[in-house]
């Protein structure tokens, strides 16, 4: 299984996954004892990579059960404008070009939150 995020801009986006033991695998926390592990975490800190992907993947065997998936959108790194980004989760039931595998994007603001 793997979960993938995308963005179009040089800002740090941050991917989270919870595995169904309830373990999160993130930036601070990179592997799980479920065998799933964070491959690098893109423009930390503002320090801008070029790469604008993250993903958090299983080796042969990923835990049955539910995953939860988030993204943080840790810092607009000085851009101004919207950043857009998207989620793809793979199973192997989903692999690429079977009709399981359905990315979804999601627009979000650069800077602070309106205020309510």
């Amino acid at each position: 299984m793997q979960v993938n995020v995308t963005w179009n801009t040089a800002t740090d986006v941050d991917l989270h996954v919870v595995d169904p033991r309830n373990e999160e695998i993130y930036y601070g926390h990179t592997q799980s004892a479920s065998g799933g592990s964070l491959d690098v975490d893109s423009n930390a800190g503002c320090a801008i990579d070029n790469k604008n992907s993250e993903n958090v993947q299983w080796g042969s065997t990923a835990p049955n059960g539910t995953y939860t998936v988030r993204v943080d959108y840790w810092s607009a790194c000085s851009v101004t404008g919207t950043t857009t980004y998207t989620v793809v989760v793979t199973t192997a039931a989903s692999a690429p070009g079977s009709p399981g595998r359905s990315p979804r994007t999601t627009p979000i603001r650069a800077g602070p939150a309106p205020a309510a």
